[in-house]
Parts: C-alpha cells; structure tokens; sequence
C-alpha cells in the first residue's frame, strides 16, 4: 500500500480482513462454472491470483499467479457470494502450498517438533532476495523454565538440526531391501538373536537348578508364576558368570523366605547382593589358589627341600673367594680395592691336572 501497488479498501472476506485491487487472493472452492472468457481456466480450490478490479456488487476481477508471482492469462471475474465464502489473502500459506511460488522474502514459521527437512528445503527456497525461517518453542516450559534451575532452552541451530534430522520421505522398494538386508546381518542384531537362543536355552537350565534346590513345592510353584522368574534367571546367570556357586546360594537363602509372598524377588535381591560382584579377580579369571609353581626354581622365594636358597649359596660362595676373604669392603669380584691395597686378584683355582703336574 505504502508503495501504490494495493489499493488501501477492498471488499470483505468471511475472516474479516479485506481484498482490493492489486492484492494476491486464494480461492478455497472449486466452482467449474466459473471460468474465463474462453472458458479455459476454471477456478479451484488453492488457486492463487491477483486481483485486476472490483466492483460494487462485491465481486473481483482476478488474473491467475505463475512463475515468480507474476499474472498471466485471460481475467475471471469472481461473484459477491463466492468471494464472502471462500475467498482468503494470499499472502500467508502452508508450505505445501507455497510449492512453486517465487517471492521477494518469504517468512516461514515451522514446529520443530512436527516439521521436515523437505518441508525446510520448500520454506528457504521460495524467495528472490531472502529467506527467513522462525522456530517455534513450547511456551509452556518457557514459562516453568524458572522452576528449574538445570532447565536448558534450545539454540536456534539444536531445533534447525532437529528439523534436518527427520524427512517424511518414504524410502523406496530398493532401499527398504538393502535396510533389512543390512539389519539382518548387523551386529547388533546377531547379539539380539544370540541372548535370545542363550535364555532360551537357560531357562530349563535353572528350572532344573530351582526344583533341586532346597525350595519347597509351594515356593516353586510362586516362583515359576511369577512375573519376577525373568529378573531371578538374570541374577542367577550373572552370578554364575561371576564364578559363584549358585547351587550353594539358593540352598543357603531358601530358609530365609519363610512365607515370603514373593520368593523370586527376595531370591533375585539376594543373588544380585551376594553374587553380583566377580568371587575375586576377575568373573573369568578365579582368585588365586596357593598350588604349587609350575616351575619350583624360578617360584619367587623357593627354598629347595633339604637345601639352601640358590641365592644365599651364591653370596656364601662370593665371601669364600681368596680375594675377599678378610677384607669385609669387598664382597664381590670386580669390586675397586681400597686405597693403599693391591688392585684386582691374580688368584685362579688350580685345576686337577695342574695340581698333578706341581706334586
């Protein structure tokens, strides 16, 4: 208006607002029996034109919309009655219909809860000059926000990645194939399909354990009924795991029950206490038994039976050499003689045959 472009009156539409010459209209019904001067275009539902004229009567002289929001084509002229009814400003529209449209700068409002990227990519594509793009945040716990202090208000770029993330795009037959071709072999699934068989194959396993034990019939019977016997079989193969004799433990907790109105919870919180750390070391790995060294002569601290330590026999041997025999500095060969002293020993054994050859 400010520009001479719209006129400043128009006539009234239902939702109060007003259409004059120049502004941009959308029409909300489809009515095949209005069309243009050939009779070519007819009027639908979610068409846009531009108002050319309006008359006293009420009824508009519009041209339809094209490429870049520009008229084309040949005039329609739409009655009182149906402009009232089903005529709106077309100045604000859903993405979906704004498909196509070209703009100088639109401004899109999304919901990052509900909006997709390819909703994302029709909103920022349809302007000339700018794009604008408006995040919606949940009003409510931005009111509450004081109440916590931890509260955290998203960025801007945390709800745009939200968006990005999410596409209402249904994949095709070729790619929904290769996805559950992959899902199939994923490793992920394998260990799913893996703790599935393994329980499987528990359950008779600790069924059989549970009916041995010292549990009475009455108990059993509670157990095996009981929407806990899941949490008990974990437990009991937690504790097994972690190198604990789950036999010894249910026989040592089934006289605690008593009448327990829920025994395999009680013996599930039992095993978890008892038995859900590993029996020293580690659960593949049992403590540490004081068995004899594979190797008794290289057993750390090994003192052979009748005799003396390999280590003090050779610092015995070491004081006996002539060289350092009263001299209490030097308990080892090599070691530098003290001032005033002869440095080094000359001294060597005699072997037998020398020993022969002198007598």
């Amino acid at each position: 208006m400010a520009a001479g472009t719209v006129e400043a009156g128009g006539v009234a539409l239902h939702d109060g607002t007003q259409a004059g010459t120049g502004d941009q209209i959308v029409t909300r019904h489809n009515d095949r029996r209005l069309t243009s001067d050939d009779g070519r275009w007819v009027v639908k539902n979610g068409d846009r034109w531009q108002v050319t004229g309006r008359f006293e009567d009420g009824s508009l002289a519009v041209r339809r919309l094209g490429r870049g929001s520009a008229p084309y084509g040949q005039t329609v002229v739409l009655p009182g009655g149906y402009v009232i009814e089903h005529v709106e400003l077309g100045y604000a529209a859903t993405v979906h219909r704004a498909q196509g449209s070209t703009v100088d700068t639109p401004h899109a409002i999304l919901d990052p809860d509900t909006a997709t990227r390819e909703l994302l990519y029709v909103a920022m594509t349809r302007g000339r000059d700018a794009n604008h793009v408006y995040l919606t945040t949940d009003e409510a716990a931005s009111v509450e926000e004081h109440h916590d202090e931890h509260a955290q208000t998203p960025t801007a770029r945390e709800l745009l990645e939200q968006v990005m993330v999410r596409t209402d795009t249904a994949p095709t037959a070729t790619e929904t194939l290769r996805l559950a071709v992959t899902e199939h072999a994923s490793l992920t699934q394998l260990v799913r399909e893996y703790e599935t068989i393994a329980a499987h194959a528990q359950h008779r396993r600790w069924e059989k354990l549970l009916e041995d034990s010292d549990l009475t019939d009455a108990q059993l019977d509670l157990i095996f009924d009981s929407p806990d016997l899941p949490r008990l079989e974990a437990a009991l193969s937690q504790g097994e795991a972690n190198g604990h004799d789950m036999e010894r433990i249910l026989n040592r907790a089934a006289p605690r029950l008593n009448e327990h109105p829920r025994p395999a919870a009680a013996l599930s919180k039992v095993i978890e206490h008892y038995a859900s750390q590993p029996r020293g070391g580690t659960p593949h790995r049992p403590a540490a038994s004081r068995r004899a060294h594979p190797d008794p002569a290289r057993r750390p601290h090994h003192r052979p039976p009748g005799g003396t330590h390999p280590a003090r026999t050779a610092h015995h041997q070491r004081r006996a050499h002539p060289c350092n025999r009263g001299d209490p500095h030097r308990r080892t060969l090599g070691h530098a003689a003290r001032p005033g002293t002869k440095r080094g020993c000359a001294w060597q054994p005699r072997s037998a045959s020398t020993e022969a050859s002198t007598t």
